[in-house]
Parts: structure tokens; C-alpha cells; sequence
């Protein structure tokens, strides 16, 4: 129980705009403050505590399915819009 409760007080909510359909929704993100390294590896593999934030570092619309890291989910051209749309156009998210 001890576990679940530090989980839930590591995450919090973050509020996204798909930038392919519109949608508005929500993932969830890693609080700085949760992330304590447990040891490093020879080849600087990072193994933590309790939540590692790497698993949270994809955001996916539950619309559409696009996905994409945090640093680059918004960072995408009119251009590439256009060919996911057509790419995802008739796609059913279930």
C-alpha cells in the first residue's frame, strides 16, 4: 500500500493539445522531485527508486494515436500534419 501511495505522489497530470485531431487530453508526467537514482551503471544506464521517468516521456493522443517524446509532440511542421492526417484518416483507436 506504502508503494501505490508514493507512486501517486510522484505523478501528476499534464494537459495536452493533440496537434494531429485537436483533442484536448491528459498524460501523466514524473515529478522532478520523485526522480532518486538507485545506481548508474558501467554504461551510464540509470536505474531508479520508485517511478523511472523515462516511461512517462511519450505522450500518445487516445484520439488519433499519435505519439511522440515531450520535447518534440509539438514540434512538428504543418507539413508533416497533413501526412499524418492522411496517414491516420479512417483509423480507429480502441
Amino acid at each position: 500500500m506504502t508503494g501505490d501511495l508514493q507512486m501517486n505522489n510522484s505523478l501528476y497530470s499534464k494537459k495536452l493539445k493533440c496537434p494531429i485531431c485537436g483533442k484536448d487530453f491528459s498524460s501523466l508526467k514524473v515529478k522532478i522531485n520523485a526522480c532518486k537514482i538507485k545506481k548508474t551503471d558501467e554504461d551510464f544506464c540509470i536505474h531508479y527508486v520508485d517511478v523511472n521517468p523515462l516511461y512517462y516521456e511519450i505522450f500518445t493522443c487516445p484520439y488519433c494515436a499519435y505519439a511522440a517524446s515531450e520535447t518534440s509532440f509539438e514540434d512538428i511542421t504543418d507539413k508533416e500534419i497533413g501526412i499524418l492526417k492522411e496517414a491516420f484518416s479512417g483509423r480507429v483507436v480502441e
